[in-house]
């Protein structure tokens, strides 16, 4: 039956989807505003559970880090392999500081209900579906985190786990820029019912991003069509995953129709078959007495798995749990993945620390994108438009057939269901592809938007003097983060007002900001824009000179922390940064605008700094943190492991200890592994005083039998 007759018949469930404005309970950690400081890419590392402040000095264009695959994977892995995975920051700033307070509170939702389904999607944190629920059966059908408990694993570094996220990042591996900041959110009247419309602008390089959602009322699909907009006039390399979290239980298990699986966990990326094979990768001869990987228990540590569905099989993933209810996350892509965190003491750490609980937070996620892997791009033309269909749908299954050791068997039984009356036939799939094409570029008013983004796509369309994209409506508010760059482009020069204010809160890098900063007036602003944007480009003549002339204008912190991260000996960096220090106590002191925000940055940075090269700088450490502190500076991680190393230092092993096992620390993601040598170190070094000797292995074992790491810091299990 032709697609737009099914629309009619279905009319009679119209009335019956609702969307309201409302809240949601959860236990509620913060995520403090942007770091004021740009972090350039000569100091990033790895993308996830990265450092959580400079990771080198000097200037550059630092190492980079490609992706490269084992030899054993196909051609197309190579093709679009990432140049480099480091986690590019700007021109976004870094959200690096947040809290774990975790507060009972709620936080506003757009609530989405049916017969079928009720959905709570956050704006607030990149559009995200933060829960599905299943009203018939019952059920949710993805991972309803009971807490916003951000880590150190996205791309900007705090992201929280979770429901249902869409991750643009421009030619970037990771979690993407906008999943703790707020989106656009627009409501569509369609034959079918409201269509929900997320969407935001990149600024990494100027394209834009949207999702329009629908939660069919006939049978209770879920409904996803994502489309991104390259505006430039040359092709750029994209990245997207639609990433999708589910509770996993005892018996849970991932069904899709590869062909074989590239894993990554354990090597640089190896073509093995699926579902069985050994999880080290050294022999996968022996496949039938492998492990069946495909049940979630059987997998010993955190594992990528990017499984290879070959056409002309239908793209799908499904979850299926111990009672045999299957999640079924259907496509039309080249990329699939499965992730979990394993067995591992680790794997469960992070689960509960992210979920503020232990064991409820138990999920592994579920992925697609245009891209085989997410260490591989894809390509997206010059003005080309790339759009998709996704869908999600649950029925209850026989375990016997879903959990059968025949693993044949149980991808018949998801296969039969999708070809039955309650499934999702080819035909179907078909016929809301073209209902979202038809509304794929459907304009918006402003009475269509529910909330707003930020006011960057607004600020570019007024750069351009064109509309980004026929389907979104980008709005420029009153905003001191835009100021300045709307100024030049309006008037060609920054306002004495805003040359006053002395404390950046955002940077541009492109060309064409370049050149409007070029031909405005000589200023201290204007010099030290340029010096970042010649930083992050890798000329560190060009920035150094840049950020030196603004400081013969006027001298700011920005401009002397620029110059020491852009040093190149220990003893510049040093220096630089006390200028920097002395100027931002002063502009604390008269309660400018944005100060609190600078020195809790910039004193973070600068501990972080000292304590990395304790062997040099032990002595300024010890002054640095003896000094009085502002108050905002004293809860940061990085100023309590100081001072963890500094008690250690002075022989102060219990105020050591006590720092240790009393906080958080939930801005550290791979450096907990630094927290947990600290932690032993201590009592090492307590219990080498008490024996008057240096502790042997069998000793040094005994004291961590003693002392086992305390649950907040990591792996205590």
């Amino acid at each position: 039956m032709p697609w737009h007759i099914l629309l009619l018949i279905a009319s009679s469930a119209f009335c019956q989807t609702t969307v309201r404005q409302t809240q949601m309970p959860i236990v509620l950690s913060n995520v403090a505003p942007e770091n004021l400081l740009p972090q350039f890419l000569f100091m990033e590392g790895g993308e996830e559970g990265g450092h959580v402040n400079v990771g080198s000095y000097g200037g550059g264009q630092g190492k980079p880090e490609p992706f490269i695959p084992s030899d054993s994977c196909p051609d197309d892995i190579f093709a679009y392999a990432s140049p480099d995975l480091r986690g590019r920051q700007l021109p976004y700033l870094t959200q690096d500081d947040w809290d774990c307070e975790r507060k009972n509170t709620t936080v506003p939702v757009v609530q989405v209900e049916n017969d079928f389904l009720r959905a709570n999607i956050v704006p607030q944190w990149g559009g995200r579906v933060w829960s599905l629920y299943h009203k018939k059966d019952q059920r949710n059908l993805l991972f309803a985190n009971p807490a916003h408990q951000p880590a150190n694993i996205g791309l900007r570094k705090a992201w929280t786990s979770g429901g249902c996220e869409w991750n643009w990042s421009p030619g970037v591996i990771g979690h993407g820029v906008f999943t703790e900041s707020p989106v656009y959110m627009a409501q569509i009247s369609t034959e079918l019912g409201p269509l929900l419309r997320v969407y935001e602008f990149d600024r990494l390089n100027e394209t834009v991003w949207q999702v329009d959602m629908l939660f069919d009322a006939r049978d209770g699909t879920f409904w996803a069509h994502p489309k991104i907009t390259n505006t430039n006039p040359h092709p750029i390399m994209g990245y997207w995953w639609t990433c999708a979290a589910h509770s996993i239980t005892g018996e849970s298990r991932v069904i899709t129709p590869a062909a074989y699986t590239i894993e990554t966990s354990a090597g640089p990326g190896t073509k093995s078959p699926w579902p069985r094979f050994d999880y080290g990768l050294e022999n996968s001869s022996f496949y039938e007495t492998n492990p069946d990987l495909s049940f979630l228990k059987n997998l010993p540590d955190t594992i990528d798995s990017f499984v290879r569905i070959m056409k002309p099989q239908l793209p799908y993933i499904a979850h299926v749990d111990d009672e045999g209810y299957t999640v079924v996350h259907g496509h039309q892509l080249n990329g699939t993945k499965f992730f979990t965190w394993g067995q591992t003491e680790r794997g469960q750490f992070w689960m509960d620390f992210l979920s503020a609980s232990h064991g409820a937070g138990n999920y592994a996620e579920l992925q697609v994108g245009p891209a085989p892997m997410q260490m591989t791009n894809f390509p997206v033309d010059a003005d080309e438009t790339v759009q998709w269909t996704e869908w999600f749908k649950s029925f209850s299954g026989s375990t016997e057939e879903l959990h059968s050791a025949n693993y044949s068997q149980a991808l018949d039984a998801v296969e039969t269901w999708m070809k039955g009356d309650d499934g999702l036939s080819a035909d179907r799939i078909a016929e809301m592809e073209k209902f979202f094409a038809s509304y794929a570029d459907h304009p918006l008013a402003e009475e269509n938007l529910l909330k707003l983004g930020s006011s960057w796509g607004g600020v570019h369309e007024k750069m351009t003097g064109k509309p980004l994209s026929p389907s979104t409506l980008f709005l420029v508010r009153d905003d001191e983060t835009v100021k300045p760059w709307v100024e030049l482009l309006e008037k060609g020069d920054f306002s004495d007002a805003t040359l006053a204010e002395m404390i950046p809160t955002s940077f541009q890098i492109g060309q064409r900001w370049i050149d409007l900063l070029e031909k405005s007036k000589e200023t201290w602003l204007s010099h030290l824009f340029l010096g970042v944007a010649a930083a992050e480009q890798g000329n560190g003549v060009l920035a150094k000179s840049s950020f030196m002339k603004s400081l013969s204008l006027n001298e700011t912190v920005h401009g002397y922390r620029n110059l020491a991260v852009t040093a190149d000996s220990v003893g510049e960096v040093y220096d630089n940064y006390m200028k920097a220090w002395a100027l931002a106590l002063e502009w604390y002191k008269k309660n400018a605008t944005n100060s609190e925000r600078l020195v809790s940055n910039l004193g973070a940075e600068i501990t972080y700094f000292l304590q990395s090269h304790d062997d040099l700088m032990m002595d300024h450490l010890v002054d640095f943190l003896n000094q009085s502190l502002p108050a905002v500076l004293l809860r940061r991680d990085q100023i309590l492991s100081a001072q963890v190393s500094v008690a250690i230092y002075q022989k102060d092993y219990s105020r050591a200890i006590e720092i240790l096992s009393s906080n958080c620390f939930p801005t550290y993601g791979a450096d907990r592994a630094t927290l947990i040598d600290l932690w032993n170190r201590a009592h090492y070094d307590q219990e080498a005083e008490k024996l008057g000797h240096s502790l042997s292995i069998f000793e040094a074992h005994q004291v961590r039998m003693r002392y086992p790491v305390p649950d907040n810091i990591g792996y205590p299990y």
